[in-house]
């Protein structure tokens, strides 16, 4: 899986996104929420002691851009709880919600450019299920026993490509934690992606550019 991460979206919260991914907070971690045709998310640790460190530790909004970047598959942003409450988690959008990005802690991040298709395979059966705050003081326990079939994240790869566009590359284990299959897409092909994605994005936002609320 490749997510690009694109400063010039949201320079605060890709800054924090990515010095998490460099300490390699993200490995390890399970998609804890996953409702098919709306969002992936992810972003709690089973180290409490990293959780308060890394994790909790919260960052300012960025400023929204006008016109907002619309949500469509693959777009990623964080998921907050209110005005700059952005700290751990993030999610990828599976659909086009209305819902989404209406909020300044929802401003989008970057996009994924490649292995959509594992992230959308990811098991959905618990859906809401899974308690945030049992994940928290039980850790991986609470996931074994209520949630076996829970996938997770295993590694996670930080490059800054010429343009400085911050590209994050994920190794998923696929099944379940004991499962090591793994699947991890072709940047050749998360670039085509990228390309195509933005050049339709830039061209329905139009020539004038962006600027900020």
């Amino acid at each position: 899986i490749v997510f690009e991460f694109y400063h010039d979206w949201a320079p605060l919260g890709v800054d924090h996104a990515i010095s998490l991914f460099q300490d390699g907070f993200f490995d390890g971690i399970p998609f804890f929420r996953v409702i098919k045709g709306f969002l992936v998310q992810f972003g709690l640790v089973y180290d409490k002691e990293l959780q308060k460190r890394l994790g909790d530790a919260s960052i300012q909004d960025d400023p929204q851009l006008d016109p907002p970047i619309p949500f469509a598959p693959g777009i990623i942003s964080y998921a907050g709880s209110g005005k700059n409450s952005r700290s751990s988690h993030l999610f990828v959008s599976y659909g086009s919600a209305k819902s989404l990005g209406t909020q300044p802690w929802e401003t989008p991040l970057g996009l994924v450019t490649s292995g959509m298709e594992t992230l959308t395979a990811l098991n959905g059966e618990y859906g809401d299920k899974p308690n945030q705050n049992k994940i928290r003081n039980r850790g991986r326990e609470y996931i074994q026993e209520e949630f076996p079939n829970m996938h997770h994240m295993t590694t996670c790869t930080v490059d800054v490509n010429e343009d400085g566009i911050a590209i994050s590359k994920l190794a998923t284990s696929f099944s379940s934690e004991e499962d090591k299959l793994f699947f991890i897409s072709s940047a050749v092909v998360g670039a085509f992606l990228c390309f195509f994605t933005l050049r339709k994005f830039l061209k329905s936002r139009g020539a004038g550019g962006t600027k900020s609320n």
